[in-house]
């Protein structure tokens, strides 16, 4: 009985990622043909905290960091879907390695190489995806390709349970394997993937005067299971290169509460919302 009992509490101080590790890739993907629910799934994907939306296409539109799902190869075994989420480094997909390029006056650009010929690379710096850098290759001294993946280990942590990754999963074997026309089917509606504002009607005033000592661990707690998969465990030394160190850099939507409120209430850039933690939780 006592055995059981700290079996339990170890299970339940483990994160996500750590519980999905210590189970074979053969024993998840039978618990995900067997439990998960691609429509649930397709939903995750667009709008989970996780922002798998935010870097994976679907298909419909192009893929700024990670590949489209519908131009991953469709005889991908599924065990390989889920190393490349829980694993992300272990093997990086080509096209999509991570490349640090010091020019000739000292610089370093580090990004995703678009393209490239005997006279230019065009690269994807990862401080603004969305605009190249044409780089000469006169002007380039050094370029290395750098082994650890721009997708974050331990992203799975902001889903709630095991439950949702089944289903996040499903869809995603789901879409790589039946291609555009099953992504189309499951991609969700519209008024699905809203996201409404919920910060109107609160005493945003009333929460903060009333946030204690208590609170500071339980936000400490929260930041730990969800966010420092990208911004880093003491937030100055992230782990995604595009997330903000919040000790050096300034935060682009405000550092006051409120502020800082709103983006976890609305998302920015490549971080999606999180609403599924409540006003307080977002405060803490």
């Amino acid at each position: 009985m006592l055995g059981g009992v700290v079996g339990a509490q170890n299970a339940s101080s483990q994160n996500l990622t750590t519980r999905l590790l210590d189970q074979t890739n053969e024993t998840l993907a039978a618990q995900v043909r067997r439990r998960g629910d691609p429509m649930r799934g397709a939903l995750l994907f667009h709008t989970s905290s996780a922002g798998c939306i935010k870097c994976h296409s679907d298909g419909q539109v192009p893929s700024p960091l990670g590949p489209k799902l519908t131009d991953i190869n469709s005889s991908a075994q599924d065990t390989y879907l889920i190393e490349s989420i829980l694993n992300p480094s272990k093997a990086i997909r080509k096209g999509y390695e991570t490349v640090s390029i010091v020019t000739t006056d000292g610089k370093v650009k580090t990004g995703i190489v678009a393209s490239q010929d005997d006279t230019r690379i065009v690269l994807r710096e990862l401080v603004d995806l969305l605009h190249p850098t044409v780089i000469s290759q006169y002007d380039i001294d050094v370029v290395e390709k750098l082994p650890v993946s721009m997708m974050p280990e331990g992203l799975v942590d902001s889903l709630r349970n095991e439950g949702e990754f089944y289903d996040l999963m499903r869809y995603v074997f789901e879409v790589v394997h039946g291609g555009p026309p099953r992504a189309l089917e499951l991609r969700p509606s519209p008024e699905e993937l809203v996201v409404e504002d919920d910060s109107t009607g609160i005493d945003h005033a009333g929460i903060l005067q009333h946030l204690g000592s208590q609170d500071f661990k339980s936000g400490k707690r929260i930041y730990l299971s969800h966010c420092q998969n990208c911004h880093g465990a003491n937030g100055n030394e992230p782990t995604m290169p595009l997330a903000r160190a919040f000790g050096t850099e300034p935060l682009k939507n405000g550092s006051d509460p409120y502020s800082m409120f709103m983006t976890l209430t609305k998302g920015r850039g490549l971080m999606a919302a999180v609403q599924y933690l409540s006003p307080k939780e977002r405060y803490q």
